[in-house]
């Protein structure tokens, strides 16, 4: 009578192991780092909750600028002066021996960047030698919020030290919303963007950067890109860079940039795909605009729905773009992920299906948030952090990281037929803002606005034991599963 009842629990076990182990089979996304709704401007551990901030991965490292948030305890705007934050992150699979968990560090930049405030800044990473790596941010928005502006600052990623910066009279005008791509050692490119007077600029710029001691002067001009066929003038795109083996895989032999989406005119959404490309043709490098995909589809299921704001990187042969705001008279955010193949030129979606957010729940899915920070990691990942979220309005200081090998298209892509409605609708606090009061600012002249190079030594390589819940639950019905069996079988004996 009792070996029945612990059959079917033992049964109904292995039910539970099994479908929990499929059902984790997708799980793209990773939660690094999760939110702190105290931190506030200029606290010691942690960087406020923003959007609009810019990111970039260096020497294993995570570093985050600027950026915008709201002080509901002050009810005012607050941009973030020199807020400059380093995190080391683990970029391979390997286990450390004596793992510590993920943190940040602030650090204190000097020259003019320490002291620059702004938001929806462009930024690219530009090399010229080994020891130079060096930070640029152009235009964004100021402190006041209705200024945009048009100047560049720098800074040395290894020693913290900001650069004299200096342009010549072809620059580009002030803009916010820009991209910026590093597409040689010492050159970028910058395009779109909005600028005063709601101008959006369709030119593209190329710049070549030149470094002295302590000054980084830019060349810029305007590229005159062949062909009469070009993408319409936008702002807050997707903007990547394409390595050498990807290039020629197009039939060209210099550098490639991959363009997606952004918001274009006004109440203007874009899903199209584009790729510049360059071509050396004798003594002239000519560049051209050739467009991969229109965006157009027969449904709503088989391509990315238009948006700006999203986050993406070219890894070998495919573009991958995530969350981003489809904008009209109000703005839904996104949170999905989806591939593009830049071979056969066809979306591909993941399992866009995070589950509900609650107030009190864990998830393995971001919430929804256009203008969040983005850097790629090698060997194949893609970090996330902040941006803004709508219904509820809120901004967030959490850290995620997409894995962006073939794991993610081979285990999580849909079927087109299959696929569902990408945007996320969160159930936490419904209805009601959630940007709860900040902690009090510290002190600038604090302690804990170390150097880079102290906030580097003091950095530890994270790693750790990270208890994933799934995880827990599949070894406790597993616990669960091997005392069923003793039982059973310690009974047998006693009847025997």
């Amino acid at each position: 009578m009792i070996a029945h009842p612990m059959t079917t629990l033992f049964l109904l076990a292995l039910h539970m192991i099994t479908t929990i182990a499929l059902g984790a089979g997708c799980r793209p996304w990773e939660e690094v780092k999760g939110y702190d709704l105290e931190a506030g401007v200029n606290d010691p551990l942690f960087p406020a909750k923003r959007y609009g901030a810019v990111m970039v991965f260096d020497k294993g490292s995570l570093v985050i600028n600027g950026g915008y948030l709201f002080d509901r305890a002050k009810m005012k705007a607050v941009w973030l002066a020199g807020d400059f934050w380093l995190g080391p992150v683990t970029t391979g699979e390997e286990k450390d021996s004596s793992p510590q968990p993920f943190s940040w560090t602030q650090f204190r930049a000097s020259g003019a960047i320490g002291r620059d405030a702004r938001y929806k800044a462009a930024s690219a990473v530009i090399q010229p030698t080994l020891e130079q790596r060096i930070f640029v941010l152009f235009g964004g928005g100021a402190v006041d919020g209705f200024t945009v502006v048009g100047s560049m600052v720098a800074v040395n990623l290894e020693t913290g030290e900001g650069y004299l910066t200096t342009t010549d009279a072809s620059a580009p005008g002030p803009r916010i919303s820009a991209m910026m791509v590093a597409v040689s050692r010492d050159a970028a490119i910058l395009y779109g963007g909005l600028g005063r007077g709601g101008f959006l600029d369709a030119a593209v710029y190329y710049g070549e950067f030149t470094v002295t001691a302590d000054t980084l002067h830019v060349e810029w001009s305007v590229l005159a890109t062949r062909g009469a066929v070009g993408p319409a003038a936008r702002r807050a795109s997707v903007l990547c860079a394409m390595g050498s083996s990807q290039v020629d895989a197009h039939g060209t032999n210099g550098s490639s940039v991959i363009l997606f989406g952004g918001f274009g005119k006004p109440r203007t959404n874009l899903n199209d795909v584009w790729l510049l490309e360059k071509k050396n043709t004798g003594a002239a490098n000519q560049w051209a605009w050739r467009r991969l995909h229109d965006g157009r589809s027969s449904s709503e299921t088989d391509v990315p729905a238009p948006r700006g704001g999203a986050v993406g990187v070219v890894y070998g042969d495919r573009l991958i773009v995530a969350m981003g705001a489809t904008c009209g008279i109000t703005c839904i955010t996104l949170s999905d992920v989806w591939v593009f193949d830049l071979h056969i030129l066809h979306w591909i979606p993941i399992n866009n299906a995070p589950p509900p957010h609650t107030s009190n729940a864990i998830s393995h899915w971001p919430m929804s948030r256009q203008f969040a920070a983005a850097a790629f990691a090698p060997p194949h990942w893609l970090y996330v952090f902040g941006g803004e979220s709508f219904e509820p309005h809120a901004y967030w200081n959490d850290l995620w990281r997409l894995r962006v090998d073939v794991s993610l298209w081979n285990n999580c892509s849909l079927d087109n037929a299959a696929a569902s409605a990408r945007t996320s609708t969160s159930l936490l606090l419904k209805g009601e803002e959630w940007n709860p009061p900040v902690r009090a600012p510290i002190d600038r002249d604090a302690s804990a606005h170390r150097s880079i190079s102290a906030a580097r030594a003091r950095a530890v390589t994270p790693g750790g034991t990270r208890y994933d819940p799934v995880d827990v639950c599949i070894a406790a019905l597993c616990s669960m599963a091997i005392a069923v069996t003793f039982v059973r079988c310690c009974l047998k004996r006693r009847r025997r």
